[in-house]
């Protein structure tokens, strides 16, 4: 995963990007628990100990014909919301990404076993957020709350906010 922006919209205005925290913000990433550790969907050897600040990482820009970020702690605003596949027989999910009347829509290596985990981006931590709701930080926590994918409901396919999720301590 990493997060994307269109160059002439950053440029335009890089404030409506680029942020410090004011205060302590809830964010989402999916992946799974092994271990009592949260492992995200996206990058396989990293591992999340619960209530552990991780190390500080300067993010960067890389240039094309939009900016992108690839270093960084990667993950999804509490307006994000996610909805169960069409397919009744689907194991994947779709991750919907509404943000005022746009919407981006991406299929995300999420399974029945996958598990949405509760992140905070510290206050004083620099980030980026684009308008899909993706946001890349210099720091994170998991908090150590998490929810299986496989509880949300099976006959539902309305889009459900994670902000809206029960989420429980998971170790």
């Amino acid at each position: 995963m990493c997060w994307v922006i269109k160059k002439t919209e950053y440029e335009a205005k890089p404030s409506k990007y680029h942020k410090v925290a004011k205060e302590d913000i809830i964010v989402y990433k999916i992946g799974k628990i092994k271990n009592k550790k949260f492992i995200p969907s996206f990058h396989h050897t990293f591992e999340y100990e619960s209530k552990v600040t991780n190390n500080k990482i300067t993010l960067k820009f890389q240039a094309a014909s939009d900016y992108t970020i690839e270093e960084g702690y990667h993950s999804y605003s509490k307006e994000c919301s996610i909805e169960r596949d069409l397919n009744l027989f689907s194991t994947k999910f779709i991750l919907n990404v509404y943000r005022k009347i746009k919407c981006h829509d991406m299929l995300v290596e999420a399974y029945l076993d996958s598990e949405i985990g509760k992140f905070i981006i510290p206050k004083g931590t620099e980030y980026y957020e684009n308008e899909y709701g993706e946001i890349v930080s210099s720091q994170i926590v998991w908090t150590g709350e998490c929810m299986s994918l496989s509880e949300l409901k099976k006959n539902s396919h309305e889009p459900i906010k994670f902000k809206d999720l029960r989420l429980c301590v998971g170790v």
